[in-house]
């Protein structure tokens, strides 16, 4: 799945991409603007995959 621009800066850069959150969770992170997406816990699926799939799944919900 592919994560989209940054709904508030519109950033397309590489760099708006998902962040591991020590060893608890992933979320997608903007690198020009610095907003976040939700913090999804790896302990709450079934693989690590799975936990960044719906970091990206929530990144790109927004509005």
């Amino acid at each position: 799945m592919q994560i989209e621009n940054c709904p508030f800066c519109g950033c397309s850069d590489r760099r708006v991409g998902i962040r591991k959150m020590g060893n608890k969770g992933y979320r997608v992170v903007c690198s020009k603007c610095g907003s976040t997406g939700p913090h999804i816990n790896i302990a709450d699926h079934e693989t690590k995959s799975a936990a960044q799939e719906v970091a990206i799944e929530k990144w790109n919900e927004r509005v």
